[in-house]
């Protein structure tokens, strides 16, 4: 037997798993309702064995008392500590799918300590957070987190979200499950009016993805208290090691008995701290301490209002993107409508540490004009937050919508040339035919200029909105599209086209190179045979043609489809 220093009532004993038997009878501590810290009885049913790998025992226990009868393991007791003869043995951790009886995995309170204990590292800001990540697919960390078997896995953390319009909280679940955790519409956000309650051993501790105007609150059960640092769960929350999430007392409205999965209801109610630290037996936070997060602005403007929303989000590479959509499509939901035909018209801005803003604007229309919004919008964000070069420096986000509930689309139904020969250096005038929904057919007209260099023979003239071309572009390059270095991922994504610009273009048809993502139109036969010949594999790729003049008109329509026809270049 050892004893624990505690930081409000002197030493508390401890039991190792090799002093714990089948048969020994506790109690454990937790919160059902409010913030009462109510006690429920334990039985010890056995040890346990390297489950999870060498010497990660788990103590198989029986609970008894309050609503598990009914219930069985509720998700939100995850670090509720459990006491035999006064002494502790650990933290309610694990649950079996579809287990009949409330049976629970007890993380032993030593394995909970060496996480407490470990060295505190410097909060994971912008510029030195390492990369944080999920569970490995087909990794035992991630069999652990397979809700829907009936295999032993970590206690569900319940996902409390304020704010949050219904079909957002549907999608998150089918995108947060697999990280363990289990949104429910909950509401008050982060009320600062409910008493708090002490932060102590057995009270509901809340660990916030989201906050403001909408709020993601997980709810968890604090285990153990030193002083300023406290730990709890007794399983990790995302596998993310050194961490920075806000800490936060939470308030329990009550337990939802369910066939599937029982959970408490709760609310984030004072910030504590913040997260450092989350590992395979918990997760540890430091009392007073702030966390890193993402500020968000998002504007919605139609012609009846503008409705904004502000809100802060984790820095995470896989769920910050996912955050963000749920989040956005949210408030889109909220201010305008859930969907049918309606055109949007975006702006989005990410603010870096240390490189230029990423400023980014589009056009949306048709019955699925909400569900592409969200998703092209986040699109530059998730490919920031999960880029492999290094930790993005995001510093904020706005996002900017305006809704319009017509449709303003139309298709690209001709292109016409005054003829088809022309000599290098000309301009070839076009006339691009438009059929505009439930109108008249309508026409741009403009010039694209050749290069003096574009040597004799056919070449092929394309119109069309950026759908139609970008997928004809990512055949012709797919080596432009890779990038190189974090420069050149900012480069791509400030380059991506709007959908409501006619995109005229003239191609060759000659082959080229793209090498570490830099085109090279038309080199030399010996350099196509030199690359032909190497082994080296990387870096080089073949392209299909080359770009040789482009042209972009902006039209009052989200644009759909292409055409295109040949022309031949004649030299003197």
């Amino acid at each position: 037997m050892g004893t624990l220093p505690s930081g409000a009532a002197g030493e508390v004993p401890i039991l190792t798993p090799d002093q714990v038997r089948p048969g020994m009878v506790g109690f454990g501590k937790t919160v059902f309702r409010g913030t009462k810290i109510d006690t429920f009885r334990v039985e010890i049913v056995d040890v346990m064995r390297n489950v999870f790998g060498p010497k990660e025992d788990v103590i198989l226990a029986r609970l008894s008392g309050g609503p598990l009868e009914k219930t069985g393991v509720i998700a939100g007791m995850s670090g509720s500590p459990v006491y035999i003869d006064g002494k502790l043995i650990g933290a309610v951790a694990y649950a079996w799918g579809f287990s009949k009886e409330p049976i629970c995995g007890i993380t032993p309170i030593s394995d909970m300590l060496a996480t407490l204990n470990r060295a505190p590292g410097p909060s994971p800001l912008p510029s030195d957070r390492g990369r944080l990540s999920g569970p490995a697919e087909g990794s035992s960390e991630s069999s652990r987190m397979d809700y829907g078997s009936e295999g032993v896995r970590p206690v569900a953390v319940p996902l409390s979200a304020s704010g949050f319009a219904p079909r957002a909280v549907e999608q998150m679940r089918a995108d947060l499950t697999p990280y363990g955790f289990l949104p429910v519409q909950g509401g008050g956000g982060t009320d600062t009016t409910l008493a708090a309650g002490p932060l102590e051993p057995g009270a509901a501790l809340g660990v916030q993805l989201v906050r403001g105007d909408l709020s993601l609150t997980g709810i968890g059960t604090l285990t153990y208290r030193d002083g300023g640092r406290v730990v709890a769960f007794g399983h990790p929350m995302l596998y993310g090691g050194r961490s920075s999430f806000p800490m936060t007392s939470a308030h329990i409205y009550g337990v939802i008995p369910s066939q599937l999965i029982s959970f408490k209801l709760g609310v984030a109610s004072a910030v504590q701290g913040s997260i450092v630290e989350d590992r395979a037996s918990g997760i540890v936070g430091v009392v007073g301490r702030a966390a890193s997060m993402v500020p968000v602005e998002v504007a919605v403007r139609s012609d009846a209002r503008t409705q904004a929303y502000r809100f802060e989000m984790i820095r995470h590479p896989d769920l910050t993107p996912i955050l963000a959509r749920g989040t956005l499509l949210s408030a889109l939901i909220s201010a305008e409508k859930l969907g049918g035909d309606m055109t949007t018209r975006t702006r989005s801005v990410i603010r870096m540490e240390g490189y230029p803003d990423i400023c980014l604007e589009n056009a949306y229309s048709g019955a699925q004009a909400l569900g592409l919004t969200v998703l092209d919008l986040v699109k530059p964000l998730d490919a920031l937050m999960d880029n492999p070069f290094l930790s993005a420096p995001v510093r904020e986000v706005r996002f900017e919508v305006a809704v319009d509930e017509s449709l303003h689309t139309a298709s690209v139904e001709g292109l016409r040339l005054p003829r088809g020969r022309f000599r290098p250096g000309e301009a070839i005038p076009f006339e691009v035919a438009l059929r505009p929904f439930h109108g008249g057919e309508q026409v741009v007209s403009g010039r694209v200029t050749l290069p003096p260099y574009v040597p004799a023979g056919p070449l092929v003239v394309r119109a069309g909105g950026a759908q139609a071309l970008e997928k004809i572009e990512v055949k012709r390059a797919p080596g432009r599209y890779a990038p190189k270095d974090f420069a050149h991922l900012l480069e791509l994504i400030s380059q991506a086209e709007r959908n409501d610009d006619l995109i005229v273009e003239v191609a060759s048809q000659e082959r080229g190179v793209t090498v570490h993502g830099e085109e090279l139109p038309s080199p030399p036969s010996s350099v196509l045979s030199i690359l032909r010949m190497s082994r080296q594999t990387g870096g080089v790729d073949r392209v299909e043609g080359a770009v040789l003049a482009r042209v972009r008109i902006r039209t009052a329509f989200v644009l759909v489809g292409g055409q295109q026809t040949t022309v031949t270049v004649e030299r003197e």
